[in-house]
């Protein structure tokens, strides 16, 4: 089974349509909040695991928000916004509300719930073993090192200018990507960018 044939098969038997990128963020899915929209098709994973957990006992699963694919690639797509937390912040000591919010995130138990889901769901044993993996984490924020975001098409200067909250956001976030096993690509992303990611790792 190839990456392309089990994303069909996926929606096909759990009724579920394709998404974008946008449709993962609760802040987004509603109202669109800014020009970058992408296009890259997904599938709520969330959808499919519920569907896939109903009627089974034990705890919930954790899982990923979405899955895709590009090329020959699975790619399991995790959406983590720090726009609404940054906007909102209002801790003495900003570095380690945002430390202990990225702290929060277990990256590693989303993925591999989500790839014994899938394995299940792909119907036999070892169905997906040859299917080459990536794990996308995107942000609403900028991941270059500037300071600055864009939303809503203006630059949002955050309350203290003169302290990089975007990059301690940035740092605390790829350091999360370090539980992620090293034979399993990772990237890390501004959702603007996610259609021209995704069309690379075809």
């Amino acid at each position: 089974m190839t990456a392309e044939q089990f994303y069909k098969y996926i929606k096909q038997n759990f009724d579920v349509n394709d998404v974008i990128l946008c449709d993962l963020h609760k802040p987004c899915k509603s109202v669109r909040r800014c020009k970058h929209e992408p296009h890259h098709p997904v599938v709520d994973f969330d959808d499919i695991k519920k569907k896939y957990h109903a009627g089974l006992s034990g705890d919930t699963p954790a899982s990923v928000d979405g899955i895709t694919f590009s090329g020959r690639r699975l790619c399991f797509v995790e959406m983590k916004g720090w726009v609404e937390f940054l906007t909102h912040l209002r801790a003495k000591n900003k570095a380690i509300a945002i430390e202990k919010k990225a702290a929060s995130y277990d990256l590693n138990k989303k993925l591999f719930d989500s790839l014994d889901i899938c394995e299940v769901l792909s119907g036999t044993q070892g169905q997906l073993s040859d299917v080459p993996i990536t794990f996308v984490l995107v942000t609403d924020i900028e991941t270059e090192s500037n300071g600055l975001f864009m939303f809503h098409s203006n630059l949002l200067r955050l309350a203290d200018p003169a302290d990089n909250w975007i990059d301690t956001c940035n740092k605390e976030l790829r350091a999360r990507l370090d539980a992620i096993p090293d034979n399993i690509p990772t990237v890390y992303i501004s959702c603007k960018d996610f259609d021209e990611t995704l069309a690379k790792l075809a």
